[in-house]
């Protein structure tokens, strides 16, 4: 004769085992600390996100086997001219998910920002204040756009458009001083996606687009709502032989005058050689193609590209025989040249594009790991790098 156990014992006994664990009172803590110190952002300050996993033990000892659980998140303050941990913290809860590194929006008075998902909320920490803010939004989604000097972030999503039949990049914009996302939404057709949202010194936001073979740049008019065509500026992207794939072209960095276009090609190599060219926003015209002679230790190709008191520097990604680097290389446009300032092989951080200046340094920032964070620098005026840092989770939270 078959036993049936009743389903109310079964949903007891999970309840029952589930509460047998319970997290360390160090570790609950950790939530209980809301509040952080003000601080100067221009003072040598970068603000990062990281998840908080909390360890539930068996009969709450931490010599019996345990559970994981997300309690929620903190926001990380460090001094990178000190190498500290200026202050943390929590914020959120389990049901949410965030972005590693918040943006950071304005000029004279900044504030962090990280959407967070499954809340429908974004978390604010304002340097002048002491405890983190939520604003309430109809519509959150990962910001797309790095750091900016203006008011506006921007939501990204991708759909069809029937009567063109072909994509379409669709945005909307956040607006910092009202707290506010736009129910408007701007959109690009495309038979592409993109790759960056590189912001001027208004905090308008610039991308490449493809369509129909060529690649054009646009410029979200963050303030107004809408998106500006420079009709007049198109790189061929189309294949040049049958076993080439297509182009595209990422923004790489502007100014007020020029904007730094790269051409890549798609799919798996080899490849062709990058190219590169300096557009002339101005006259709205491509004013050169770029002779950029990348000479790394092998495998080159440009990650970003910043100026420096008057001076253009490109951040090159180099890889050979799994030696990776990071080189530096002065970009003299009017000489249409480039070269190396960096010495082979003596800078390496896995950064992807989070990068910063900082008077003549180049801050590098690796946060593939969000509990492991690792930055260095480059000084561009004594040609010399940092001796590389590490900020743990562990260093200052015990969990």
């Amino acid at each position: 004769m078959k036993k049936f156990i009743p389903l109310f014992l079964i949903s007891f006994l999970l309840f029952s085992c589930d509460s047998m664990y319970s997290m360390l009172g160090e570790t609950k803590s950790i939530k209980q600390k809301t509040t952080y110190k003000s601080f100067n952002p221009s003072d040598g300050y970068i603000v990062m996100s990281m998840p908080i996993e909390g360890k539930k033990y068996l009969f709450g000892n931490k010599n019996n086997s345990y559970k994981t659980e997300k309690l929620g998140d903190v926001f990380v303050i460090i001094n990178y001219e000190t190498n500290e941990v200026f202050d943390w913290v929590f914020y959120g809860d389990g049901n949410q998910s965030s972005w590693y590194k918040p943006v950071k929006v304005g000029k004279t008075l900044p504030k962090y920002y990280n959407p967070l998902n499954g809340k429908s909320q974004i978390a604010c920490l304002d340097p002048k204040k002491n405890e983190v803010d939520f604003i309430n939004v109809s519509r959150v989604g990962l910001f797309y756009n790095e750091d900016t000097p203006g008011d506006y972030c921007v939501i990204d999503s991708l759909r069809m458009n029937n009567e063109y039949n072909k994509r379409e990049l669709c945005f909307n914009v956040f607006d910092s001083t009202t707290g506010v996302v736009s129910e408007n939404l701007i959109t690009q057709i495309t038979d592409s996606s993109i790759f960056s949202l590189v912001p001027d010194s208004n905090g308008d936001l610039y991308f490449s687009y493809l369509l129909d073979g060529f690649s054009y740049i646009a410029k979200i008019n963050c303030k107004n709502e809408s998106i500006s065509n420079f009709g007049n500026i198109k790189i061929d992207c189309s294949k040049v032989r049958e076993d080439c794939k297509s182009f595209y072209c990422v923004v790489e960095y502007i100014d007020e005058t020029y904007l730094f276009l790269k051409k890549s090609e798609y799919g798996t190599g080899p490849y062709f050689d990058d190219e590169y060219y300096l557009i002339n926003l101005q006259e709205e015209k491509i004013e050169k193609k770029l002779n950029l002679q990348l000479e790394g230790i092998g495998n080159d190709y440009l990650q970003g590209i910043v100026k420096i008191k008057d001076k253009y520097y490109g951040i090159v990604y180099s890889e050979n025989n799994g030696i990776k680097s990071n080189e530096i290389y002065e970009i003299d446009i009017i000489n249409n040249t480039s070269q190396r300032i960096s010495p082979k092989n003596s800078l390496w951080v896995q950064f992807g594009t989070s990068l910063w200046v900082s008077g003549t340094k180049i801050y590098f920032l690796d946060c593939w790991n969000p509990l492991k964070l690792k930055y260095n620098y480059f000084d561009v005026s004594t040609k010399c790098s940092g001796m590389g840092w590490e900020i743990n989770q562990s260093d200052f939270l015990d969990l």
